[in-house]
């Protein structure tokens, strides 16, 4: 309230199933928009937004991994972030959740999200969404063993839009 912001940002706390867990979404630099657009955690449950940016950009989509195709838009049309250093949220991952089903073939969707993003999100803030993407490739192709070659050349697709 006090920086009138229309988006403010915290890290989080992110406990494993057998109580393992750190604090995540850190940002360290100055420039808090394109820290959380290239490097930010893209989950709805560490940031607050005002209702008119939230009507301005629409209806979330119903697809799997609809955080990132939803929350990096919305990042990119913020005109005044706001960062708390503070983890206010406890996040517990859980196997059953949509990330820990990594042989559903509607993990695929996580391309199309991250499409999605990049086609709603303004154009001067697209290297840093491709930036973020290309960061969670190796993770995902450890992960998503069965669809490494999907990501492996949607990867490949973004590094070379990154160097036009």
């Amino acid at each position: 309230v006090k920086e009138q912001a229309e988006v403010v940002y915290a890290p989080f706390y992110i406990e494993d199933a057998l109580g393992n867990g750190s604090v995540v979404g850190k940002i360290k630099g100055k420039n808090i928009k394109e820290e959380m657009i290239e490097g930010g955690t893209v989950s709805f449950c560490n940031k607050l937004f005002q209702k008119e940016l939230l009507i301005e950009n629409g209806e979330i989509p119903d697809i799997w991994f609809e955080d990132f195709a939803y929350v990096i838009p919305l990042l990119t049309k913020c005109r005044k972030p706001a960062y708390v250093s503070t983890a206010l949220y406890h996040y517990i991952k859980r196997e059953d959740s949509i990330m820990g089903q990594r042989r559903n073939r509607r993990s695929l969707e996580m391309l199309k999200a991250w499409n999605l993003a990049l086609e709603n999100s303004l154009q001067q803030y697209r290297d840093n969404i491709r930036i973020n993407i290309l960061k969670r490739i190796p993770e995902l192709t450890k992960h998503y063993f069965l669809y490494q070659k999907s990501f492996i050349d949607t990867a490949w697709q973004y590094a070379s839009e990154l160097e036009q």
